[in-house]
């Protein structure tokens, strides 16, 4: 069915939406639309203008920057080169937890600012924030890249992901702006069963080459079901994934049922979109005129084709300035020049964990990455790991600490209400720490019976 409101939403809703807003993230979408065929002499010189303002930036405003230049005996003024910023201090998600609100610029109005928090794969709660200026950027970003993918400003979008689902429907603002601007429909990946599916495959039936996007394994659980059920008449402009690692084997069964490529996109709730495969799919280029990313190999740069950890300093975060950011990923990049004709730089492979799911008594699928986000919301949660170890039981492994109490176990129990039903018994196992993996990472949800149900390696 074609869209009839699209070309009024992208002609009037969006650029009134926009003005009304104060905002002005369609330019910078008309920005990076050129910057993105810079010369490579031209994006370093840019990122590197950008990095020297959020340095002096975060060094008069932020008290932790200020305490951190002081300790190394560093003044911003004294960085001249990239091989002088390599001499800053790594920030961890620990420095992050442990220095909140020093990090946060004083000269900042709160009114300016946005609070998120994410968990990610680990469970581990990271609160961050972002200044209008930058999110408007990470705005930009991201209809860049959707475009890449073959979506179309204006036309309706369609998510599998759990991102949407703490959003209050009941609020009429938020109502009325996914109805007229945003025009998402959603596929909670919270709650996904037979039905839940059934019903989303036929919205997007009725869809007129609809955008798909959102959790890669979702996606391709979704994918899975149709086929089983030779349900493959969705024509789709294009699916975007992220949230989690994209295998060959459900990049190649999710092109397959919906008839279309597949954009893998790498980023975070407190990075943003840092980077995004183009129509050529040889790597993820990175979004240069928003990040700057290093690869390392302990205290060296990592080679071409070699892991390493990815460290981005979010070049338009003003109200937290991620300078050295570890994100705690591993990637590899790559020293080839994309034959798209883009200049950004590429990533040639995300190397991470796949997160596990749930699978309840009654066969429903719950994403674990979906989950977190609700368990960061618990008071006195400090981090949290879901273990399956039969179809019927699970185990809420907490790190609690003393603001723990009766209000966290209402919200606790309220998450087994919601998503895991009563034929799913729960067991609380209260612990000092949750250790790590053998790779050094975390995992919020460990499923054996996920991996036998979906046949697949995890």
């Amino acid at each position: 069915m074609i869209d009839l409101y699209e070309h009024f939403c992208r002609y009037v809703t969006v650029p009134i939406w926009a003005k009304w807003e104060r905002s002005h993230y369609l330019s910078h979408i008309e920005y990076l639309k050129t910057s993105q065929y810079d010369t490579p002499e031209i994006i370093k010189i840019t990122q590197w203008e950008k990095v020297k303002k959020i340095l002096d930036h975060a060094y008069v405003n932020c008290p932790y920057y200020k305490t951190l230049f002081s300790d190394i005996r560093m003044h911003p003024n004294d960085i001249k080169s990239w091989s002088d910023f390599e001499q800053i201090p790594l920030l961890k998600k620990d420095d992050v937890r442990n220095n909140y609100e020093n990090i946060i610029a004083a000269n900042m109005g709160q009114k300016t600012l946005h609070h998120g928090v994410t968990s990610g794969s680990t469970g581990k709660p990271l609160h961050f924030v972002a200044d209008e200026k930058g999110l408007q950027w990470t705005r930009a970003q991201i209809v860049l890249t959707q475009q890449w993918a073959g979506w179309r400003l204006g036309e309706k979008k369609y998510a599998i992901s759990g991102i949407h689902a703490n959003e209050n429907t009941k609020n009429v603002r938020k109502y009325l702006r996914n109805k007229l601007l945003d025009r998402i429909s959603l596929l909670n990946t919270l709650e996904i069963d037979e039905n839940s599916m059934i019903s989303f495959h036929r919205t997007l039936s009725k869809a007129y080459r609809p955008f798909i996007y959102g959790f890669a394994h979702a996606i391709y659980v979704f994918a899975q079901f149709l086929e089983k059920l030779s349900l493959m008449n969705i024509h789709a402009c294009g699916v975007m994934t992220g949230g989690m690692i994209l295998n060959d084997h459900e990049r190649s069964l999710i092109e397959k049922v919906f008839h279309c490529k597949v954009f893998n996109r790498y980023g975070s709730e407190e990075m943003g979109a840092v980077a995004c495969e183009c129509e050529k799919h040889e790597g993820l280029h990175i979004s240069s005129g928003k990040y700057y990313v290093e690869f390392l190999n302990g205290d060296k740069k990592a080679l071409p084709g070699e892991i390493g950890s990815l460290v981005i300093t979010d070049l338009s975060n003003y109200g937290m300035p991620f300078i050295r950011y570890q994100i705690e990923d591993m990637a590899t990049r790559s020293d080839s020049m994309c034959s798209c004709g883009r200049t950004w730089p590429l990533i040639s492979n995300i190397i991470g964990r796949t997160s596990d799911f749930i699978i309840t008594p009654e066969k429903k699928i719950i994403s674990g990455i979906s989950l977190t986000d609700f368990f960061a919301m618990i008071p006195g949660v400090v981090q949290a790991q879901i273990i399956q170890d039969r179809i019927d039981h699970v185990i809420f492994k907490i790190v609690k600490n003393q603001e723990f109490g009766d209000e966290s176990m209402r919200s606790l129990k309220e998450i087994e209400r919601r998503f895991f039903g009563k034929s799913m018994s729960v067991t609380y196992d209260y612990v000092e720490t949750i250790p790590k993996e053998p790779r050094g990472k975390y995992r919020f949800v460990k499923s054996q019976i996920a991996k036998d149900y979906f046949n697949i390696s995890l």
